[in-house]
């Protein structure tokens, strides 16, 4: 396994997870179909809150893809034979980044989401970028765990604050969506879309248990 400067992720988990994850994203737009309309979304406050577990870990694995691709493609100087291997998975972690993170706090995020995801952002960097640099230990990843469990548990607990006062006091709207370009993203991240990503990370893991890429597979 090829690792990043990331130390504990290297690019051989990109496609096994990949699948994982788009076969979710998948899987929900078939089965629920306001997901794959781009003029409807749900409004229910329990759908909301139960996506909200799946959309943490999109938005957690995303920026570490994110971050694979910076470590990888700019910052990495590889020979020909690993960057034909390595390479495929980095410009995956990419494009299902990007997904995943736009799709969890951008498309139509309120304060809190916001907050949250800054917050989650600059403690991942201050966890990859020095801490782990610093201690040459990727492994002490607990104290990480724990303040995005906590990060977690804060933007939980507003939430459930936010409803409290909003009963108590009639006048209280709330925290207010600061914009929504959802049907854009659905318009973009489409079912085809998604199927074909589904498709390639598939072949790419496949490939990747047996030693090979789609680059590789193709050499002679």
């Amino acid at each position: 396994m090829f690792m990043t400067p990331t130390f504990f992720f290297g690019t051989a988990w990109i496609a096994p997870i990949g699948f994982i994850f788009q076969t979710m994203i998948v899987v929900s737009l078939i089965w629920f179909p306001k997901s794959q309309n781009p003029d409807e979304e749900y409004r229910s406050k329990y759908i909301k809150a139960i996506r909200g577990i799946p959309m943490a870990l999109f938005l957690f694995f995303g920026v570490l893809y994110i971050d694979v691709f910076i470590s990888v493609v700019p910052l990495a100087l590889y020979p020909p034979a690993t960057w034909a291997l390595t390479y495929p998975s980095a410009f995956l972690a990419l494009v299902l980044g990007i997904e995943w993170v736009a799709m969890a706090a951008l498309v139509s995020p309120n304060v809190k989401t916001i907050a949250s995801t800054g917050i989650y952002i600059v403690t991942f960097i201050i966890y990859v970028k020095a801490w782990v640099p610093l201690t040459r230990d990727a492994w002490s990843i607990i104290p990480f765990l724990g303040v995005m469990a906590a990060i977690g548990g804060v933007h939980v607990a507003m939430i459930a604050v936010e409803a409290i006062v909003k009963k108590l006091v009639p006048r209280f709207q709330g925290d207010k969506q600061l914009w929504n370009v959802r049907s854009r993203f659905k318009r973009v991240f489409n079912v085809p879309v998604n199927v074909v990503l589904w498709v390639i990370v598939t072949v790419e893991a496949f490939l990747q248990f047996t030693g090979h890429s789609m680059v590789t597979i193709l050499m002679p």
